[in-house]
């Protein structure tokens, strides 16, 4: 598998990005922020990390309990393992909405949540060489 084939759409970050800007700068109609070309990249390539974080740890998860397959409540607690438990209400209801909606063409809405929760809740990480993720400071 290639880089590219894990390459996250560039306009769907963009979409993001420009979303919860809009959403912080509610008062300011006039102005709209661009983002330049390394930024979109650094957006994306974050996402991707915060996805393999969360899935190595959704994976021992799955693992420790002797199962082969991710379910949701893994990818739950291994948000709250990973102290990221201000996302995980979010991305319940934004699942929720998901469901009632018959899974249209909102399915992007979770990542959507996560990013915009990630720049608001930002504990302090290291690494955490045995298992190759990220842990809070102690």
């Amino acid at each position: 598998m290639s880089e590219t084939d894990t390459d996250l759409p560039k306009t769907l970050i963009k979409r993001i990005v420009k979303r919860h800007l809009s959403q912080i700068d509610k008062g300011d109609t006039k102005r709209d922020t661009q983002i330049n070309k390394d930024a979109l990249l650094a957006f994306s390539e974050s996402a991707k990390v915060f996805i393999n974080y969360v899935t190595a740890t959704a994976n021992d998860i799955c693992k420790e309990s002797k199962r082969q397959t991710i379910s949701v409540d893994d990818i739950f607690r291994a948000l709250e393992d990973t102290d990221f438990v201000d996302l995980v209400a979010p991305l319940k209801q934004s699942l929720e909405g998901m469901v009632t909606q018959n899974m249209c063409s909102e399915h992007w809405q979770s990542l959507s949540v996560l990013t915009q929760h990630l720049w608001t809740v930002q504990p302090q990480r290291r690494l955490n060489g045995d298992r190759q993720s990220f842990v809070s400071r102690e």
